[in-house]
C-alpha cells in the first residue's frame, strides 16, 4: 500500500537549503553596494579626465583629484596606482589616458575580503 502525504523532503534538507540561501543573500547585500559604488566612481573618474583635458591640468593635479575622489568614496589607492599618458600623435585631436587600480575591503564580523578593481578611460585634450 503506498504511503500518502510524503513529498520526499526532509527537515534537515530544508534547513541546509535555508542556511545556504541566507548566506547567499547576505553576501549579495554586502558585495552589491561595492560594485554600485565602483560604477559610480568610474563615471566620476571619466568626468575628472574630461575636465583635466579641457583645462589642461598637469599630471600631479589629475593624480590629486583622483586620489581625493577615490578616498572620499572609501576606496584604497596610492599615487603609484595611477598612470597618466598623453598621446601627442593622435591627430587632429590629442588624448589623455588614465589608468587606475584601486581596492575596497568588505568585511563581515571578523572576515574580510579585498576586492581589486582596475579602470581605464580617456578624454580629449583641449576644447572643442
Amino acid at each position: 500500500m503506498p504511503m500518502q502525504g510524503q513529498a520526499g523532503k526532509s527537515k534537515i534538507g530544508c534547513f541546509i537549503y535555508f542556511v545556504l540561501f541566507s548566506i547567499g543573500v547576505l553576501l549579495a547585500i554586502l558585495i552589491a553596494p561595492a560594485y554600485v559604488e565602483k560604477i559610480s566612481l568610474e563615471e566620476e573618474l571619466t568626468d575628472v579626465v574630461n575636465r583635466a583635458g579641457a583645462r589642461d591640468w598637469d599630471d600631479n593635479t589629475i593624480k590629486n583629484e583622483v586620489l581625493d575622489l577615490c578616498r572620499s568614496r572609501g576606496f584604497e589607492i596610492s599615487r603609484r596606482d595611477i598612470t597618466i599618458s598623453r598621446d601627442p600623435r593622435s591627430r587632429p585631436v590629442r588624448k589623455i589616458r588614465l589608468n587606475a587600480e584601486y581596492s575596497k575591503i568588505i568585511g563581515l564580523f571578523s572576515l574580510s575580503h579585498k576586492f581589486q578593481f582596475s579602470f581605464q578611460t580617456e578624454g580629449l585634450i583641449g576644447r572643442l
